[in-house]
């Protein structure tokens, strides 16, 4: 009777220590936002294991203009590390969506992040808060 009972205990052990070895290592974390021409959404997934982050930002313009958007430069601030890029032309349906890695957004706990967008029409800045998970 008692080898048993250690036999049933070794085995919820071993599936309790299977169950927790495969949950992942990384934490993901959302902004999300808009300003008067821009809408913005930015996943970022840190990654303990490979010590960075990777992110992926996704920015849509919501107004009806007959002439295409073109020249977009955006910049991220509050990740801790500068994020920025350009795109000539943006997309028919008016969407840009960038990837990119970060390593000090690691040690991140912002409660938002500020997005700076300029294109051909203009220039605007925006903040995307953190969506509550």
């Amino acid at each position: 009777m008692q080898y048993g009972k250690r036999f049933i205990l070794l085995i919820v052990l071993a599936l309790f220590a299977s169950l927790n070895g495969c949950s992942p290592n990384k934490n993901t974390i959302t902004y999300n936002g808009q300003g008067d021409s821009w809408k913005g959404i930015l996943t970022i997934t840190k990654n303990k294991a490979a010590k960075q982050g990777t992110g992926k930002l996704t920015l849509i313009y919501y107004k009806t203009d007959s002439d295409p958007v073109k020249h977009v430069s955006y910049e991220l601030r509050g990740l801790g590390d500068d994020v920025k890029g350009y795109v000539p032309l943006l997309s028919e349906n008016g969407t840009l969506a960038q990837d990119f890695t970060c390593t000090k957004c690691m040690d991140m706990k912002n409660d938002a992040v500020q997005v700076k967008v300029k294109w051909n029409f203009g220039r605007e800045a925006f903040v995307l808060p953190l969506v509550k998970q």
